[in-house]
């Protein structure tokens, strides 16, 4: 009787041995039809995005083409003056010396600075936020 239980759990272990196995042949196969798909989808994408590529090219070829290259032109240069009685001064040169008037007074954040000039007087008056006065000679 312990003969027949030996060669029953051997023919039970066969048994389980041959399905692991072909259970392993499907599982192989299953991979490698996948792989294969896959293969196939990667190759589809590449090959789109060379046409992808290629009509951008394209694209940017044609664009390049249309657009004339752009004119470098030389900034304008700018000098104002203000004459008065035969006097003659750079307003650039006003502004600085604005520009220092302003920065002299460090109690005060400047936000806005209004300029007046007035020659009949030699002066340019300037007000800071609508509060600080102050002025600076024209010509001298």
């Amino acid at each position: 009787m312990a003969k027949t239980k030996i060669e029953a759990a051997e023919a039970v272990v066969e048994t389980e041995e041959k399905a692991v196995k072909k259970t392993a042949k499907k599982a192989a196969s299953t991979a490698k039809k996948a792989a294969e798909k896959l293969a196939e989808a990667a190759a589809d994408v590449v090959a789109d995005a060379g046409e992808a590529m290629e009509k951008i090219e394209k694209n940017v070829e044609e664009a390049a083409a249309k657009k004339p290259a752009a004119k470098r032109t030389k900034k304008l240069q700018e000098d104002y003056f203000l004459e008065y009685n035969n006097f003659s001064v750079d307003i650039k040169t006003v502004t600085e010396k604005i520009q220092e008037a302003v920065k002299a007074h460090k109690d005060v954040k400047a936000e806005t600075v209004r300029v007046y000039v007035k020659p009949q007087d030699g002066k340019a008056y300037y007000v800071i936020n609508d509060e600080v006065l102050g002025n600076v000679d024209l010509f001298w």
